[in-house]
């Protein structure tokens, strides 16, 4: 019976143990995915600075403020 018991309770462990570590997994491949597409992403610009130069676009005001920022 204890045994029995003890084989359950490691089996929720277990269970639990491995949601947390896969859920782990799914969070550390997402960051390197975003990672690695801000680097592609700044490689790109940069390397074309004129083709993206219109991509923001700073207002200002009389006194040279800037008061909005449209992309």
């Amino acid at each position: 019976m204890l045994i029995l018991l003890l084989a359950a309770g490691l089996g929720l462990l277990t269970i639990r143990f491995q949601r947390i570590f896969m859920e782990y997994a799914v969070n550390v491949c997402e960051d390197s995915a975003i990672k690695e597409i801000n680097t592609l992403m700044e490689d790109e610009v940069f390397s074309h600075p004129d083709e993206f130069a219109d991509l923001v676009v700073l207002e200002r005001d009389s006194d040279n403020r800037i008061t909005a920022l449209r992309t």
